[in-house]
């Protein structure tokens, strides 16, 4: 194998230390129709972009974001919103249901079938916090 040029030596190195990883330069690097356009680098195991500014050039940037743990904490900080608390039906769901009315009646004024609306609301109600006010 060729020998590296001295700036690419630590390169496997920091890839073994699995802290970070080469990605992509996204202010030079191309995609068609998402398949890369840029030559593969076996060292950086990426590939590679023209380079830019944003990548001194090189075609890549070290991103160290443990995306693991990022998501972690989205998924315990920020609540997603998924069915009917995405489009604003809880409230609605809620009156409904202290009216007496069935859920093919709450998926008629919602816009829902009735059983998917039931079925998306017990989910939402499993999952929501205690003490939530939709109000």
């Amino acid at each position: 194998m060729a020998e590296l040029p001295i700036e690419l030596n630590g390169v496997a190195d920091a890839l073994a230390c699995d802290k970070g990883f080469w990605r992509s330069c996204t202010g030079c690097h191309e995609l068609n129709e998402g398949v890369p356009t840029g030559p593969f680098s076996d060292v950086m195991k990426c590939h590679l972009g023209m380079g830019c500014f944003e990548c001194g050039g090189i075609g890549a940037v070290w991103d160290m974001t443990d995306y693991a743990e990022m998501g972690r904490y989205l998924a315990l900080e920020t609540p997603i919103a998924f069915g009917l608390m995405a489009q604003g039906h809880i409230p609605a769901v809620e009156a409904a249901l202290a009216e007496g009315a069935d859920w093919q009646e709450i998926g008629r004024r919602i816009g829902w079938d009735g059983d998917t609306a039931k079925a998306y609301y017990e989910r939402h109600v499993a999952t929501e916090p205690k003490g939530v006010d939709h109000g």
